[in-house]
């Protein structure tokens, strides 16, 4: 039985979006053309994407990968270009998603931002999952949990590890998988995440003599 992943496409731009379209419509008039509306329309797109309105969110992430190579603003771009991925994933173009989220890797990579690669690692591998390339997803999501365990980002260190054990498993290497999804259990359990710990026993309960776990 082919397993399903804890999908988890990561933004990271200037933090975390505001859910407020309205206000940030608002901010959005006459502002600047400076690196701040980069992020205002970073944010909006997020909004928008949420919404579904996938057409608009495309659009302003567009808009805001212009803006910031007019700027040569590297960071607004990299932040643009993940949203942008999202976007096409939320829409269900995977391959654009995965030109836009390898774009944004490039970027992140000449800028030395670690955490940036190691969610673009983590973003890619769901990409490759969905293309039905189960090998470069594992290899991908290997490289983010290297990353994630050098920067003590345990939770998304469960996500690579829960996700790890599901290509495992749908590989048929049952010793693997599971070796994965008891490591990614016992973050979550830490951290009290019912709805991962849900997910991981799921999978585990696929497995003969998985009742004592």
């Amino acid at each position: 039985m082919k397993k399903s992943l804890i999908i988890f496409f990561v933004y990271i731009a200037s933090g975390l979006f505001a859910g407020n379209t309205d206000s940030l419509l608002k901010k959005a008039v006459g502002h600047k053309l400076d690196s701040s509306f980069v992020f205002l329309l970073t944010e909006l797109a997020g909004d928008y994407d949420e919404l579904g309105e996938y057409d608009k969110a495309i659009s302003y992430c567009i808009t805001a990968i212009r803006i910031s190579d007019s700027l040569h603003f590297p960071r607004g771009k990299q932040g643009a270009l993940n949203a942008l991925g999202n976007c096409y994933i939320d829409q269900g173009d995977v391959k654009k998603a995965l030109e836009s989220h390898l774009a944004a890797l490039k970027i992140r990579e000449a800028m030395g931002s670690k955490l940036g690669v190691a969610y673009s690692y983590l973003n890619l591998g769901n990409i490759h999952f969905r293309l039905g390339d189960d090998d470069k997803a594992l290899g991908e999501y290997k490289r983010s949990l290297d990353l994630m365990y050098e920067m003590g980002d345990t939770l998304r260190v469960a996500i690579c590890l829960t996700n790890m054990g599901s290509i495992y498993s749908n590989k048929g290497d049952i010793n693997k998988a599971q070796e994965h999804y008891l490591k990614g259990l016992a973050i979550r359990k830490r951290y009290g995440d019912v709805d991962g710990i849900a997910e991981i026993y799921s999978n585990l309960s696929d497995f003969h003599g998985c009742a004592q776990i």
